[in-house]
């Protein structure tokens, strides 16, 4: 079999060489066309710092070179209007997701309360109400308990309010009959998003009485009026005690005479001798008397007297 002449084995590997090439160039040429083509995405038109929330001002879309983008970009104003910027951000840079978080209370309670509210957290009765099952987000109505002089009442003193956090802190109990602390207590609480108006009122029912919270029906909106009720008019009217009744209104009683009933045939009834009485006789009148006027008898009781009367 006659051989191939070396020169078109040279040639062949030129062929093959210059082939190789060329789809290398090919690919590298893509990759680098890939690089350098634009993509639309989210650029800060401001510098954003830290904990900011983001607004739909301080962002819009431009294009940026592939290579330039960093991972997880956004590529709609949409998805991070509302977020919160996790680390200062420069004016003109793309903004990535992983930059931003959630409005929300993980990010701090502050962030959780809506515009034009106010966060107020207050004390709540040991038992918090509905079985500790609240959790935040729920809608809850507030109701407070008072003592008015010997009557409690009870009201409804905020309706549809928004739940943000429930939450127990420690309170030092008072030191125990002889002087040994008492085991510390756990007090409830509750975080609640109120109006500023509303925000006294809770303040004010917290500080004069004691505050339970009912959980609303998912999307329960409605208002219902409710003048509240009193201990009287739950259980009717109770008379106070005699030891509580004023020294004024205590009404006089007579003492009782007792009497003693005889049994028995009546006694005899014996007459009693009567003292005889000697007669009152007249003083015996001197010599002198006679003589030196008119006399007259004066009666005084049992007694008689003679009075010389001048004549």
């Amino acid at each position: 079999m006659r051989q191939m002449p070396r020169s078109r084995y040279i040639a062949a590997g030129l062929c093959l060489a210059l082939i190789a090439a060329f789809l290398v160039y090919v690919v590298l040429n893509k990759q680098v066309s890939e690089e350098n083509r634009l993509q639309a995405v989210v650029t800060a038109n401001e510098s954003i710092p830290a904990g900011r929330v983001i607004e739909n001002y301080m962002v819009s879309i431009k294009s940026f070179p592939k290579k330039l983008i960093p991972p997880g970009a956004a590529i709609n104003t949409e998805a991070v209007v509302g977020q919160v910027a996790l680390q200062p951000l420069k004016k003109g840079d793309p903004i990535s997701m992983s930059q931003l978080a959630p409005k929300g209370a993980a990010l701090g309670l502050s962030y959780a309360v809506p515009e034009g509210m106010r966060a107020v957290t207050v004390a709540l009765d040991p038992i918090i109400g509905v079985a500790g099952f609240l959790k935040p987000g729920d809608h809850v109505d507030v109701l407070a308990t008072f003592e008015v002089g010997e009557t409690s009442v009870t009201k409804t003193v905020l309706q549809n309010v928004l739940l943000l956090a429930t939450g127990s802190e420690i309170v030092k109990s008072k030191l125990e009959p002889g002087g040994k602390q008492a085991k510390a207590e756990t007090q409830p609480n509750a975080t609640l998003a109120v109006t500023p108006t509303d925000a006294e009122k809770l303040i004010l029912a917290e500080s004069k009485g004691k505050l339970r919270l009912t959980l609303r029906p998912s999307g329960e909106t409605s208002y219902v009026a409710s003048r509240g009720v009193t201990s009287r008019q739950l259980i009717g009217y109770v008379p106070p005690e005699a030891t509580t009744r004023p020294a004024s209104s205590q009404v006089a009683v007579r003492p009782t005479v007792q009497r003693t009933v005889l049994t028995g045939p009546p006694p005899i009834m014996r007459e009693t001798p009567r003292a005889e009485m000697s007669p009152i006789l007249p003083p015996l009148r001197t010599e002198e008397e006679k003589e030196t006027g008119k006399r007259i008898q004066v009666v005084r009781g049992t007694k008689i007297e003679e009075v010389v009367v001048p004549q």
